[in-house]
């Protein structure tokens, strides 16, 4: 798996022979969108807290903030891969999330994607 760098610079990495990478024609266009972040996550370049999880800019979830429709299952992640919020589930467990800028965490997202696909 490659973890490309945010530069905006074109992809310059390995590419299949064979493959006209000049149309999107007969392809399937796939991407991860890694915008949710939390406090101490190693996204330091955003470092702004919370990231995309409230509607308060870098505020942590509360009741009233919340901007997803449906919470995360994060189970499968485990304590060490995902972080504690102030908020309680209605089994009266604190409700954890994921951060997009834990490379496990990307990892496990491609690792589903690849097995839909397949």
């Amino acid at each position: 798996m490659i973890f490309a760098p945010v530069t905006g610079a074109p992809y310059r990495g390995p590419v299949t022979a064979g493959v006209d990478a000049g149309t999107l024609t007969g392809k399937v266009m796939c991407g991860y969108q890694g915008w949710f972040g939390a406090p101490g996550d190693g996204g330091a370049f955003l470092n702004v807290g919370w990231r995309h999880w409230t509607r308060r800019q870098g505020g942590a979830p509360a009741d009233g903030t919340i901007t997803v429709d449906l919470w995360p299952d994060v189970s499968e992640l485990g304590a060490r891969r995902t972080l504690t919020t102030a908020l309680n589930l209605t089994n009266g467990q604190r409700a954890r999330v994921f951060s997009s800028f834990q490379k496990p965490t990307v990892t496990a997202a491609f690792s589903v994607d690849a097995q839909l696909w397949h």
